[in-house]
């Protein structure tokens, strides 16, 4: 008997009279379940590693915090950095049948990508306190935050008192794409399934700067939930299944010591049939980190291009793009917590989205950079049979005696590119990579951190 024609849906072998996309939301049943519940979290500067219930059709997860942060001063002072509190979560890793890191991103940019996706979430009228002495200045829109959260204390402020303050957060990770389509969501209910979500908590030195003798302690407790989708049968008992031959991805890559003038972030193309959603990011500033805000006194001309002149948007400063990205995300996330954006998805992903076998720039003039070196810290492993291949031009305004060069690691063992850092920089050779971002900066002082994407990734053909 001829064996009846199978597809390969996310490494999984199932039979092509399964893929029914409109039977399945014909039939299926959302569920919401604690995945797992960890009664005292890793620690700081620690790993909580969760392995996923083989079940159903994942399609998010809500991680939730609940603790206290317990402020002792017997001599010294304590204050909180940028960071705190969502990059308390220094790094959330999602991992599905072999394709790891589909999910690679600390916690600010998990709050900006849920803000960015629904546009009717608002955290206006939440008041929480950014910058002062503490308890800060009481600030009611650009936080990210939901009423139901407690930061404990406010983000960057000083003079923080001895004292047990209640801490709740909550992070959504992203699975698939959108839940409306289930793009990118995850096909759980096998036994070749494998699914995995590690989360990397920040240690008290990125979320607190302390003086004297004064200590910072969090404790408290993870509760990580699901949304499931129930995979429906058939009267002939065969499972009924939507699409789900692409992964979704979300990936952050992080640069520092960016020299004084242009720099280039270069973000390879994943292939024909890629689709590029968002990019967006932080530019982070000094010792004790501060997002520096998206404003004409920051940010020059911002804009994307394709490899050469083509130009489809253009923004003259950082003030102007503000807006925009005000109105996609319905957050002042600019003004406090300092995000560009370039998006791609928000009004119409299919009309929109960008192709990542062509070039892809994107220019950004900021006031406030210095230093001669761009130094690219991480690789980043990119879905299906694709990589993420980060490189980073850079090179000064003011004049630097002699040839700098810059290799960027792909997985901590190969090299991309290396170029030299004459003006204008010479690139002297590319190992990988078809699609970039570009980034320009000027000034002093200010170091970008945190360039995140997301995008769509089919399998390869078998």
């Amino acid at each position: 008997m001829p064996q009846a024609p199978t597809q390969l849906m996310q490494g999984i072998e199932v039979p092509v009279t399964s893929i029914n996309p409109k039977q399945f939301f014909r039939q299926t049943r959302r569920l919401n379940i604690l995945e797992k519940n960890i009664g005292q979290f890793a620690g700081v500067g620690n790993t909580d590693t969760i392995s996923m219930l083989q079940t159903g059709v994942l399609g998010k997860l809500r991680v939730q915090f609940t603790g206290n942060l317990i402020v002792a001063l017997p001599t010294g002072t304590c204050a909180s950095t940028g960071r705190w509190p969502y990059d308390f979560m220094r790094a959330c890793r999602f991992s599905a049948n072999g394709q790891s890191n589909l999910i690679n991103c600390r916690g600010w940019k998990l709050k900006i990508r849920e803000m960015l996706q629904r546009g009717d979430l608002s955290d206006r009228g939440v008041t929480r306190g950014i910058g002062g002495a503490s308890p800060g200045t009481q600030v009611n829109q650009g936080t990210l935050s939901l009423n139901t959260e407690a930061w404990g204390v406010g983000q960057n402020v000083t003079a923080i008192a001895a004292a047990t303050y209640p801490v709740e957060l909550e992070w959504v990770v992203p699975i698939a794409f959108d839940d409306v389509t289930l793009t990118g969501a995850i096909f759980a209910q096998t036994s070749a399934t494998d699914l995995a979500l590690a989360i990397d908590w920040a240690p008290i030195s990125d979320l607190f700067v302390l003086t004297g003798t004064a200590t910072a302690t969090i404790t408290g407790s993870l509760n990580v939930f699901a949304t499931l989708y129930t995979i429906p049968q058939a009267p002939t008992g065969q499972i009924i299944i939507p699409d789900l031959s692409t992964f979704h991805s979300l990936i952050e890559t992080r640069y520092t010591q960016v020299a004084l003038g242009d720099n280039e972030v270069r973000l390879a193309g994943q292939g024909v049939g890629k689709q590029l959603l968002r990019l967006y990011g932080q530019v982070w500033n000094g010792a004790t980190p501060i997002a520096v805000p998206m404003n004409d006194t920051n940010f020059g001309a911002v804009s994307w291009k394709f490899g050469g002149q083509d130009i489809p948007e253009s923004w003259n400063n950082g003030r102007a793009h503000s807006h925009v990205i005000e109105t996609i995300g319905n957050s002042d996330m600019c003004t406090y917590q300092g995000v560009f954006l370039h998006d791609f998805a928000s009004e119409n992903a299919f009309r929109d989205t960008v192709d990542e076998a062509h070039v892809v720039r994107s220019d950004q003039a900021a006031a406030g950079l210095a230093g001669a070196e761009a130094d690219a810290r991480r690789g980043v492993s990119g879905p299906a049979d694709g990589q993420v291949h980060i490189v980073l031009y850079a090179w000064p305004r003011a004049s630097v005696a002699g040839n700098g060069y810059v290799a960027v690691p792909l997985d901590d063992d190969a090299v991309i590119v290396v170029w030299d850092l004459d003006e204008p920089p010479d690139l002297v050779r590319v190992v990988r990579g078809r699609a970039g971002v570009h980034a320009r900066l000027v000034g002093q002082d200010v170091a970008p951190d945190h360039w995140a994407c997301s995008w769509i990734c089919p399998p390869s053909p078998v």
